[in-house]
């Protein structure tokens, strides 16, 4: 894999229809039975779409059943047909999300809750680095189709742009922080998958900028189709916002150099365009 560029010192907004009815994740349960027995799966969009249609991914790589996980729960078989008809929506993705809130909320760490009456949650697969340690998040084994298809997603966005994890954020407000353990040469990556009525926006620390906000001068940057990158070693927060706010966020561990040959075989596999490169010390030796 080439070297990347340096991480954009701020943030970029990347330029380049109404959401069709969700139907209830009981619905898409109820057809479990029918998705194992090879019945075409009904709520999977069509690949006929338009090219600028930011609420439509097309998914490049082609998915062979013979090659992949077999689908063990309703997430994972709705994730298959996903991946099988190489297509994946707003709409559907309001399927994945109500799915994951019956299942999330009671184990998954959160930072903030917002919205009340809005279930917040996130959902965070892909590796990890901690310490002097990087491997394989438990998600990448417990939902691997899900794993694929949300890597799958990034890439259809912003195919070029290495990273090594993915989190489906739904309706959370982080507060200000900074992500000192990402990759320092890469930006994180931020995709809409919801359409919100207004604001959310990322606020990011700039000497230049005009907003004040606990202290520090800084901008806010809109969080629109296709995507955004920002640099997260920026102090960064969420701003406030009205609606159903889900995003993508991808980004790139620190240290992808520590990764077994196996771990990073298998996450590339998946679709992980991970950056094994610049190695200068190991402050763990």
């Amino acid at each position: 894999m080439s070297t990347p560029t340096d991480a954009d010192p701020i943030g970029d907004r990347m330029y380049g229809a109404s959401t069709p009815e969700v139907p209830s994740s009981a619905d898409v349960i109820s057809n479990w039975t029918e998705y194992v027995h090879g019945a075409e799966p009904r709520y999977a969009a069509s690949r006929e779409v338009a090219a600028e249609d930011h609420e439509t991914f097309l998914l490049s790589a082609p998915m062979s059943i013979d090659t992949v996980e077999q689908p063990t729960n309703p997430i994972e078989q709705f994730a298959f047909d996903c991946l099988r008809r190489q297509v994946v929506t707003y709409a559907d993705f309001g399927i994945l999300l109500n799915m994951l809130a019956q299942v999330l909320p009671q184990t998954k760490r959160t930072r903030e809750r917002i919205n009340m009456g809005v279930t917040s949650f996130a959902f965070q697969t892909g590796a990890y680095a901690f310490g002097g340690e990087a491997g394989a998040m438990t998600n990448v084994g417990t939902y691997p189709l899900l794993t694929r298809l949300l890597a799958a997603t990034v890439n259809a966005r912003c195919s070029g742009l290495p990273f090594s994890t993915v989190t489906l954020s739904s309706n959370l407000q982080t507060g200000l922080h900074k992500d000192s353990h990402n990759h320092p040469m890469l930006s994180n990556i931020v995709i809409p998958i919801t359409r919100w009525e207004f604001g959310g926006a990322l606020w990011i620390e700039d000497d230049s900028g005009n907003i004040m906000h606990e202290g520090m001068r800084g901008r806010t940057l809109d969080v629109t189709p296709p995507y955004v990158l920002f640099n997260a070693h920026r102090a960064h927060c969420t701003m406030p916002w009205v609606g159903n706010r889900c995003v993508l966020i991808a980004y790139h561990i620190r240290d992808g150099w520590r990764l077994s040959d196996d771990c990073l075989h298998r996450l590339r596999a998946m679709g992980f365009p991970i950056w094994t490169g610049h190695v200068t010390e190991d402050p763990y030796m």
